[in-house]
């Protein structure tokens, strides 16, 4: 797909709603035949993947490493924990492009494909 800018919030919106409709998900509800087994594919794979319990934040450091950031602008990543029920991950990227919205909505369809790998981690899935 080609890269363009979301300029509003209801672009954004209906972008996901496109996305979701590609997907199958009907009203908010998985439909089709294979929901089930990418489930089960999905579930088998992240087990697989993050072995220990706290990898995820290994994977924000690299992601965060990973970014886009305006001109002139040094990373920065915020984690802030609330009391046992919430963890906040903050980060002043540029933000997502359609095009990595829709890497996320996908199994092997990085953005990063491609990419050097750098000092031995992989990033990307």
């Amino acid at each position: 797909m080609a890269e363009f800018e979301v300029t509003s919030q209801a672009e954004a919106k209906a972008h996901i709603a496109k996305i979701r409709h590609d997907k199958g998900l009907l009203d908010g509800k998985p439909s089709g035949p294979n929901v089930s087994d990418l489930e089960n594919a999905l579930t088998t794979l992240s087990d697989q993947l993050y072995q220990s319990s706290i990898h995820f934040l290994l994977e924000i450091i690299q992601n965060t490493d990973d970014n886009a950031y305006a001109d002139g602008v040094h990373l920065s990543l915020q984690f802030t924990y609330y009391k046992k029920v919430a963890l906040r991950i903050d980060c002043n990227e540029i933000g997502f492009s359609p095009r990595n919205v829709e890497a996320l909505c996908r199994v092997g369809q990085s953005t990063k494909k491609g990419e050097a790998k750098v000092n031995g981690y992989v990033g990307e899935k």
